[in-house]
């Protein structure tokens, strides 16, 4: 505040003193005048408000008096009294007192002025800082507190004074870098010396980012050397906390925390997993390479003894070629409840959702275990309730492997009496229906103490049961888990001596089918209302199926060949779903519809990846890059349409109808036309077609491929073996499937030159079979 000018008249000073006094009362600061010795004249309200005195009691008492008590500072009240005799301007922090005793803190201003008396007096302006005081302390206890915190923790803290190039650390830290108690002065060659050389150049570069404003965060491990060649694991946290007004980082903190244990726990965590994945992919592989060895010459014996009884053996050659067959068939199934305990433990199976008629299941489980229950006298029938939907849509298989395996159980411990199949729906759901079926026998039954544990692995009654009717003890278990995969659950009930009650309930999905024989993928109210779709695919007979698909949809297609054509074509027109397959020539679908999200259409656009592998790895790998959905191939029609429905929010009526018979009257042994059927929409010429492109292109892609067998060129022969798989399945050789994926995986891995040429041959062989069944179309 300016000095009032000692030459000004009295008048004048008396004025100014005046105006002085108006402005003070006014402010909310505490005022006072008092005269050269420090006795008040006069103060404002804000000063009676804060004290408790009145302006009665404060006149005539000296300042400095009235408001010090027993904790006031008495260095700075003489300070203050040497500038009073001086008269001089002072500035201080005292602690002053209320009337009431209260202490309050004040930042205290003295400045001279010219009351008109010639000797001059002061004038006092303060604030009351008490508040600020008291959250300063708090901060001051808290940092008090957090350090004693991390030194009994064992964790470090440090602070750095960036201006004045000041290092703070606790004891522990200060340890580590080399310094002693009270050295504050931080060597940057030291600090690079001490660190790992693998972490030195990136941890001190994320240093100077913070120190240099560039970033306010650092977070960092790093190894710090604690004694002649031992590191230790560091975590080390710092942020700025105090900035100027330029913004520049003025002050550092930070913590440490010793993390050794937990990178020995984490480094032992991954050797173990690795260890394990190791273990794991060989056991698949062992297992997948011993069931393709034992299974290819199974098939064989069981193909051959089936041969053979159909010929006119009697006698003791017929029963043996039917005790033979029956050890054949038995042998297989264990390898394959083996397989598929794999499959489920590594997560590795996967379930189809396609319509099919309940009814056939039903009636198609009952006529496999008809002839046995014939020849022990068993009475065997099953029941489909009536308010059952008579289609329905889940995983036909899946549901025939559980069907059969509590029915051969039911059948294989009943030596006399009844096996009885039920099914009813138990609760209806939007779009899908919850299904009962139970299976009930008249058989040896289960004591109770073993039927908790009977779904367990390897796990059978008792020692009694396995001596009399053999088995792994796989069967229920993996019952169990493929119910449990598809959202079910199962259940026994059972009496010792007097037959059991295996249950499963299960969610299918349901949808309407008309009531002839024969039913296609015909979907006359199916409206896609011209959807505009981009299909990319390689292989012409699957280009042909799905575009048929989509046409008959009334939805438009372009087509492209491989990825680059397919960006191409994104970039000049528009379209409301992509279909990619996955495995492509020039650029293939994962790269594909990674590029796709990367432009400014493609990031919201539907997308559907097509592949005819059955990894879950690659599934995995196609929604990494930004897939939707991903479908297997041959396409399923009522699964694509689903899916398209799903992503592009188009309502449409599932009606599927009928068209004429394609093909009446023909059983194949080696192939089964049900897809071709299907993907035909009743169109007898477009079936005729697909059948005509497959018959060219298959000995083609077997040609291709054993020639690059013959140039032992891997890579490009699993990618063949690929494209033939895909049309193989196309023509329901089923059985070839499991061949066709091993050989595909060895190519890959581990490539052995004769293994692949047998398994290849058999591929071969198997086609010409398929082969002349198709000329008899």
């Amino acid at each position: 505040m300016p000095e009032v000018v000692a030459n000004t008249s009295k008048k004048k000073v008396k004025q100014n003193v005046a105006a002085l006094m108006a402005l003070a009362e006014e402010t909310p600061n505490l005022a006072a005048l008092t005269d050269a010795s420090g006795t008040i004249n006069w103060v404002n309200k804000s000063f009676c408000h804060t004290t408790g005195y009145t302006a009665e009691e404060c006149a005539g008492k000296n300042l400095l008096n009235l408001l010090h008590g027993h904790e006031t500072d008495k260095r700075k009240t003489a300070n203050l009294l040497k500038h009073l005799q001086q008269h001089a301007k002072f500035e201080t922090t005292l602690l002053h007192y209320k009337k009431n005793g209260y202490a309050f803190w004040n930042e205290l201003r003295m400045v001279p002025v010219n009351d008109g008396s010639g000797e001059g007096g002061f004038l006092f302006i303060s604030t009351d800082i008490s508040e600020r005081v008291r959250k300063n302390e708090e901060l001051l206890y808290n940092e008090l507190r957090w350090k004693f915190a991390l030194e009994e923790s064992g964790d470090g803290y440090f602070e750095y004074d960036i201006t004045n190039e000041k290092f703070y650390g606790s004891e522990n830290l200060l340890s580590i870098l080399g310094l002693g108690e009270g050295e504050t002065e931080l060597d940057y060659r030291k600090l690079i010396g001490i660190i790992h050389p693998e972490d030195s150049e990136a941890g001190v570069n994320a240093l100077f980012d913070l120190l240099e404003g560039r970033e306010s965060l650092l977070r960092r491990e790093l190894r710090v050397k604690i004694e002649g060649d031992t590191y230790t694991w560091l975590a080390v946290r710092a942020t700025v906390t105090n900035r100027g007004e330029n913004g520049k980082p003025l002050w550092l903190l930070g913590t440490t925390t010793d993390v050794s244990y937990i990178k020995e726990t984490e480094q032992a965590l991954i050797k173990a997993k690795q260890e394990a994945e190791a273990a794991l992919a060989y056991k698949d592989s062992f297992l997948a390479t011993m069931s393709h060895e034992i299974r290819t010459p199974l098939n064989a014996v069981v193909g051959l003894t089936d041969l053979m009884l159909k010929q006119h053996f009697k006698g003791e050659a017929r029963e043996n070629l039917r005790a033979l067959s029956f050890s054949a068939n038995h042998l297989l199934s264990l390898i394959n409840d083996i397989l598929d305990l794999s499959k489920i433990e590594s997560g590795k199976i996967e379930f189809e959702n396609s319509p099919f008629e309940l009814e056939e299941i039903m009636s198609g489980v009952y006529n496999t275990f008809l002839p046995q229950c014939r020849e022990t006298g068993i009475k065997l029938s099953y029941q489909v309730d009536k308010h059952t939907p008579k289609t329905i849509t889940g995983d036909a298989m899946r549901l025939v492997q559980v069907l059969n395996n509590l029915a051969g159980n039911a059948v294989k411990f009943t030596p006399k009496g009844s096996v009885k199949l039920e099914v009813k729906p138990t609760k209806k759901t939007d779009g899908g229906v919850w299904l009962r079926f139970e299976i009930t026998d008249t058989g040896i039954g289960i004591n109770k103490k073993y039927q908790e544990r009977i779904f367990d692995d390897f796990v059978q009654a008792d020692s009694s049961i396995t001596k009399k009717f053999g088995g792994t003890g796989l069967g229920l278990a993996i019952t169990k888990k493929l119910v449990a995969l598809q959202g079910g659950a199962i259940g026994v009930k059972s009496t010792k001596g007097k037959g059991s009650l295996f249950y499963f309930e299960m969610p299918f999905g349901t949808v309407a089918l008309s009531k002839k024989k024969e039913r296609t993928a015909k979907t006359g109210n199916e409206n896609l209302g011209g959807l505009k779709v981009l299909l990319v695919e390689d292989i012409a007979i699957n280009q042909k199926v799905a575009n048929s698909y989509l046409s008959h949809w009334q939805a438009k297609t372009a087509i492209a060949a491989n990825g680059a054509d397919a960006l191409k074509l994104f970039k000049k027109q528009a379209f409301d779903l992509l279909l990619v397959d996955l495995f492509m020539p020039v650029m293939d679908g994962f790269e594909t519809i990674k590029r796709i999200r990367e432009t400014r259409a493609g990031k919201n656009i539907p997308v559907i990846a097509l592949t005819a592998s059955a990894d879950t790895d690659i599934v995995k790998r196609a929604l990494a890059a930004g897939a939707d959905a991903c479908l297997g191939k041959p396409i399923n029609a009522q699964q694509l349409l689903a899916n398209i429905k799903k992503l592009t929010g188009t309502n449409t009526v599932a009606v599927i109808e009928t068209g004429q018979p394609i093909i009446e009257g023909k059983k194949f042994r080696y192939i089964n036309l049900s897809r071709l059927v299907e993907a035909s929409l009743g169109n007898k010429k477009f079936f005729r077609e697909m059948v005509g492109m497959l018959q060219k292109e298959i000995p083609a892609y077997l040609k291709e491929a054993d020639e690059l067998l013959q140039r032992k060129s891997y890579a490009e022969f699993a990618a063949a073996i690929h494209k033939l798989k895909n049309s193989l399945l196309m023509l329901g050789m089923e059985h070839l499937k499991d061949n066709l994926v091993l050989l595909e995986e060895s190519a890959k891995k581990k490539p052995v030159y004769q293994k692949l040429k047998i398994s290849f041959e058999d591929i071969t062989a198997g086609w010409e079979k398929a082969a002349r069944e198709l000329q008899h179309l």
